[in-house]
């Protein structure tokens, strides 16, 4: 969370002292819409990055040969990123009209940043349930930073900041429903 939250701190101090780009907001003050310019250079980013969250977060576990626990870490990091896509493609759909592709990605790696502090300790359900709910709040306060004049181009604040912040909480709620699987 550390990590995250920091990265996160530089990129809204950035978007504070930097001011909006030339062109995002009209004279109203309304955004407007500046697409990325490759969205399949885009894709592979993020494939690479959920590729190597693989390393970061099953790694971490540094017993890849012992009661399969590399494996779990590896299954809850996957289906946590796999419902933020979905979820934030989702939304996005729904609020848009249409199937937004830099909104799931963002939701991908929110989903990431989420389940990063408690991969090894929830249940495949619950990584579902942290992964959605990271790729709709970063759907959701993306359009609130924008809206309120803070012109994030990749969402850094969002994903980082917002997921990153809230996703430690529910772990904890599900420790004491008793759900939450336990070390050891």
């Amino acid at each position: 969370m550390v990590v995250h939250l920091t990265g996160a701190t530089a990129a809204l101090a950035a978007l504070i002292l930097l001011k909006p780009r030339h062109g995002k907001y009209n004279k109203a003050g309304k955004p407007n819409s500046i697409p990325g310019h490759n969205q399949v250079l885009t894709v592979l980013g993020v494939i690479i990055l959920w590729i190597g969250w693989f390393g970061f977060n099953p790694g971490s576990a540094l017993t890849p040969l012992e009661n399969g626990f590399f494996g779990f870490v590896l299954m809850t990091t996957n289906l946590a990123a796999a419902a933020g896509a979905v979820a934030a493609l989702l939304i996005s759909w729904a609020i848009l009209g249409k199937a937004d592709i830099p909104s799931m990605l963002n939701g991908v790696l929110a989903a990431l940043v989420a389940i990063t502090g408690s991969c090894a300790f929830v249940e495949a359900w619950a990584a579902l349930l942290i992964g959605a709910v990271a790729g709709v709040i970063t759907f959701f306060t993306a359009r609130w930073f924008e809206h309120i004049g803070l012109d994030d181009p990749i969402c850094a604040f969002s994903v980082h900041g917002i997921a990153g912040v809230w996703a430690p909480y529910l772990p904890d709620c599900l420790r004491h429903l008793s759900w939450q699987r336990r070390p050891g």
